[in-house]
């Protein structure tokens, strides 16, 4: 079963919101972190622009064909299993993510491991139902992100201090331009990558450009607004020291001694796109791994793939501060970078100058 543009559009806003909402990913630029979401949002619609123009060349194939495409069988199915490892370590990654936040909001004595179980046998069952059941629940989980957002970003009004906000760009536009490329680039908007690979196997003949070129602006706007709340009640500097902002911004809240304690409804909310993000990557590799290695019964990939996800969630780092160190000064530059863009350029311009010598290139 296919998907139409409406539950594309649903899937890319919480996929891009996911973890990057959770971590604040404009915090390194203090009171200017809106800004810079606004300013990453903008350019990171090049990459997808890249993306969308590949898919277009090749309407049919998924990532995996691509490669083979224009890169040769041997070369392209070597890239191609690259890319299965680069979506597993990634899921692993925003799962690890999640775990981290249930520990400290609920579960402070559990393992990493026990608490990841639950997830990763949830994303096994929906993938094993079809990325298009994941499509139906799109639906309803932006509206049960969509609600709680709109209600708190009302209430932390309240809260606000503009004080926090100023003075605005005190260092010029050199800080912001540091924190969005690499990192505010490839997290989240260079990730839509994964999209490459499921777009042939779900969609029924739409036009993808505006579900997902809208579908990111949204994602940016809410980001940005969720930055611009964090630093007005918290401060830049506060932000910037804090593993998971929205969590602190949120529990201020605190109107007549009533209504408070809402950071609770923001865990539930966070932990369900932090689900939509973690099954888009893992079908992107279940899906990868079932066409590079022509797997008939593809569920059989199922449980080796999500024992490789779990086993990693909690073996990559040692400790969450090292989780995030490895996430803004390693992966950005060393594996994003690489995957998001030299790839794809790449193809982009083995699809105008293919290879002699390859007999795959339709071109």
């Amino acid at each position: 079963m296919k998907i139409n543009k409406f539950e594309l559009f649903f899937l890319i806003v919480i996929y891009e919101i996911g973890s990057a909402i959770l971590l604040d990913i404009g915090k390194g630029a203090k009171q200017d972190a809106w800004i810079a979401v606004l300013i990453a949002t903008l350019i990171g619609l090049l990459p997808i622009f890249l993306y969308l123009s590949i898919y277009k060349r090749f309407p049919q194939q998924s990532l995996i064909g691509i490669l083979r495409n224009v890169m040769g069988s041997k070369l392209g199915s070597i890239i191609s299993f690259l890319y299965i490892i680069y979506f597993l370590y990634l899921c692993s990654r925003v799962l690890r993510d999640f775990g981290e936040l249930l520990i400290i909001a609920s579960y402070e004595k559990s393992p990493l491991a026990v608490i990841h179980t639950p997830m990763v046998l949830v994303v096994l069952y929906v993938a094993a139902k079809g990325f298009h059941i994941l499509a139906r629940l799109s639906v309803l989980i932006f509206y049960s992100l969509l609600i709680p957002f709109v209600v708190i970003t009302l209430l932390e009004l309240s809260e606000v201090d503009i004080s926090n906000l100023q003075p605005v760009l005190p260092d010029g536009w050199m800080p912001i331009f540091h924190n969005v490329f690499p990192t505010m680039i490839t997290f989240p908007f260079g990730e839509m990558i994964a999209f490459m690979m499921l777009f042939r196997y779900s969609l029924a003949n739409i036009k993808v450009y505006k579900p997902s070129i809208l579908g990111v602006l949204v994602a940016g706007v809410i980001l940005s607004i969720s930055s611009f709340f964090n630093a007005a009640i918290l401060g830049g500097e506060a932000v910037e020291r804090m593993s998971f902002p929205v969590l602190a911004a949120v529990s201020v809240i605190n109107i007549g001694e009533f209504v408070q304690h809402l950071d609770a409804i923001v865990v539930i909310v966070m932990v369900l796109t932090g689900f939509m993000k973690i099954a888009i990557f893992f079908f992107a590799a279940f899906y990868a791994t079932n066409e590079l290695f022509s797997i008939t019964k593809p569920n059989q990939t199922l449980f080796p793939l999500g024992f490789i996800v779990w086993f990693l969630s909690f073996t990559i780092a040692s400790n969450y501060t090292d989780h995030i160190a490895e996430g803004l000064n390693i992966v950005p530059l060393y594996l994003h970078v690489p995957f998001q863009f030299i790839i794809p350029l790449v193809i982009s311009l083995l699809m105008v100058f293919p290879l002699k010598n390859n007999k795959n290139s339709p071109i």
